[in-house]
């Protein structure tokens, strides 16, 4: 877009040019209301976009929580007020930034003006699960011949959860030990022989070290868990 107005400008004030020297040679009225023609409606271009972006406001629309991996869709809406006398098209420059990943993407989108209240359906595709926030850097409003960019009001900064894919799993309690045997018998790696480990609350199986059982009285009695790392072999439970 930035192109396509460099070389609106440059072709407008060529035709400027061309009348301002036209009328300095022949000097006729009419070559003097061409140039004042020229030099008007750019002014007056220029008033109407300026009344056209204070009367407009972008919106967004984005759904609270996403699942990683999926193409989602986020709601743009160009709010006027009246109706537009000047007005072509929204340039629109959005960043999409990921906390968890510490990752951004920016997208440069070009509205074009039709109706009142224009909505557009934008595409997105969150790759990564973390909350992802979306801010709007730019937001200009062009004119009819593209000579003239006004900013507009837009969005406040606004965002979305995205959630990872649900994954079906099957779980079964098995009973079986894994590890290397001790020569004394213990089964090494085996949980509840570390005394490192964090603890886990399950059944006693006959060769668990003693510093590292939890103890659950059920019934009327009290539930007791024994938390010290190392009890000494003279304690008593």
């Amino acid at each position: 877009m930035e192109r396509f107005m460099r070389k609106n400008r440059v072709g407008y004030m060529f035709l400027v040019i061309l009348s301002a020297i036209l009328l300095f040679i022949f000097g006729t009225p009419f070559l003097l209301l061409v140039f004042l023609f020229w030099i008007g409606f750019a002014i007056m271009l220029g008033i109407l976009i300026r009344r056209d972006a204070r009367h407009m406001h972008l919106r967004i629309k984005l759904k609270t929580g996403e699942l990683a991996g999926r193409k989602s869709k986020m709601k743009l809406t160009v709010e006027t007020k009246g109706l537009l006398l000047a007005s072509r098209a929204v340039h629109v420059e959005l960043k999409f930034y990921n906390r968890m990943s510490d990752s951004y993407e920016v997208k440069y989108l070009l509205l074009n003006l039709e109706e009142r209240n224009n909505q557009y359906e934008v595409p997105f595709l969150a790759e990564q699960c973390g909350e992802i926030t979306v801010r709007c850097q730019a937001a200009y409003v062009y004119d009819l011949l593209g000579l003239f960019q006004v900013p507009i009001t837009t969005f406040e900064e606004t965002a979305t959860l995205v959630y990872p894919r649900r994954v079906k799993m099957q779980v079964e309690m098995s009973r079986d030990t894994y590890g290397k045997s001790y020569e004394e018998g213990r089964i090494q790696n085996r949980r509840g022989n570390d005394p490192s480990e964090m603890f886990d609350i399950r059944e006693y199986i006959p060769g668990d070290d003693m510093r590292s059982i939890h103890w659950s009285y059920q019934a009327r009695r009290i539930r007791y868990i024994c938390e010290r790392r190392v009890i000494r072999p003279t304690t008593v439970l």
